[in-house]
Formats: C-alpha cells, structure tokens, sequence
C-alpha cells in the first residue's frame, strides 16, 4: 500500500536530483531493502503509529541506497529531507483544509491541525502527548513517547530521524503560518519532544 502511494510523488522528485535511469534504481534499491525489513517493524502500536514506522523503514532503506551510489552521507541526507518533506508537506495540507472546519482564527485551525496529527498518524497509545499551558497565541504540547524515534534507535539512525522526522515540523509550521520552538527531542536525546506552536504570520486559506 505505502509503495503505490509514495512511488509517484518520490520517482517525480528524484528525477529533479539525477537521471530517469538512475532514479528507477534507487528506488528498486529501496523496495528491495525495505521488503527484507518490513518483516521485522514493530507490530502492535496502532494503525497510525504503524504505518509512521513503515515510513521509517523507508526512510532507512533510502539513505542507505543514496549512500550505496555513492553519495555523501550530508548528499544523501538532504535528499532524503527533501523527499520528506515532499510527503510530509501533503499531510500536513490536508490536515490544514480540513480545519477549515473550526472557522478562521488561524489559532484555532492550528489546533485542531495538530490535533489531527495527535489523532492520526500519531496516534496514542503508541504516542504519548502531554498538553502544556502555554501563552494564549501558542498551541503547546510534550511528545513523552516516540515509536519512530525507538525504532530508527534501534537500527542506530537517531541522528537520520532528527534530520528528517523531527525537522521536518519547523516548516510545516511555516505552512500553518506559526513558529514551532522546540528545545529538543526524543530522537536527539532529550526526555521528550516539546512543541510550542506560535501563531505568526498569515497563510493561504
């Protein structure tokens, strides 16, 4: 399922990076590399959570080809960010239209946004989310448990899950017009992640 929903939008990216060619072989690479882990991704968290480290396995498996061809690991890297973000930023529109719903105070869409995250694909039990008091312009909540940051750990990738996971938030927020401050995060070794949407500046509705 994830293969034919992701192919599409990551092989158009790629093709902007390097050769149609090319590109046809990464991505062979990565399906191939992701079937022999798929097996092994934790069961048991949720559909959401499920699928986040489905993701995850994907992720890996398409560092670690980029690497294989020879790239930098700072090359591949940045790749696999922009990739990301190619599919995050998706998501994250979605879940910005369907908030519409709440009116137009762009506060108010902000947090029933994040609460679509919270509710899926990052869904609890397997997320652990504790809601903080926060300013009357800031939508803030704790991350207490990570089923991605565990997993990309566990495969000694903490450092990809940061650069691409975790990172990945700061822009979205830009998406939703608001400035996430963020003093760390699980995959970075911290105790949990905090979010502290700020609301700022206008967006497109």
């Amino acid at each position: 399922m994830l293969r034919s929903l992701l192919e599409p939008s990551v092989r158009r990216f790629l093709v902007t990076r390097m050769s149609p060619v090319e590109a046809r072989r990464t991505l062979e690479a990565v399906w191939h590399s992701y079937a022999e882990s798929a097996p092994s991704v934790p069961k048991g968290e949720g559909f959401g959570p499920t699928q986040v480290l489905h993701l995850a396995a994907i992720t890996i498996a398409l560092h670690q080809a980029l690497m294989d061809s020879g790239r930098s690991d700072e090359a591949a890297t940045q790749i696999v960010v922009d990739v990301g973000w190619v599919v995050y930023r998706k998501m994250g529109a979605v879940a910005w239209m369907l908030s519409r719903a709440t009116g137009k105070d762009k506060l108010d869409r902000m947090r029933a946004a994040t609460q679509m995250f919270k509710r899926f694909p990052f869904s609890s039990p397997a997320y652990q989310w504790k809601e903080v008091a926060a300013e009357t312009n800031v939508v803030a909540f704790d991350c207490l448990r990570c089923p991605a940051a565990q997993y990309f750990s566990s495969k000694n990738r903490s450092a990809l899950c940061v650069q691409t996971f975790c990172n990945l938030d700061f822009p979205l927020a830009k998406d939703w017009g608001a400035e996430l401050e963020r003093t760390g995060s699980i995959a970075g070794g911290a105790e949990r992640c905090d979010f502290r949407w700020r609301h700022g500046a206008e967006v497109s509705t």
